[in-house]
């Protein structure tokens, strides 16, 4: 499974739902992942609310409050 694939199931959990309620739609977070070998990350996702709703998409966030870059260890 991809940390995509991953983290979209970890955000719908009613926990995560919770806690991102405050969020506005359309914020960006977005997920590098990035072994310490690699020159460029092996997976780029975003969290985002949408109708007040959580959301992951792949790629980069068009426009992201934050970027978190990850090595798979604490991705995991």
């Amino acid at each position: 499974m991809t940390y995509f694939e991953r983290f979209t199931v970890y955000f719908q959990r009613d926990v995560a739902k919770k806690a991102a309620r405050s969020l506005s739609n359309g914020i960006g977070i977005e997920f590098r992942i990035m072994p310490a070998d690699a020159s460029e990350p092996t997976e780029t996702f975003f969290f985002t609310r949408e109708a007040g709703q959580n959301a992951v998409r792949s790629g980069a966030s068009p426009d992201p409050e934050v970027i978190f870059t990850l090595p798979p260890l604490a991705a995991d």
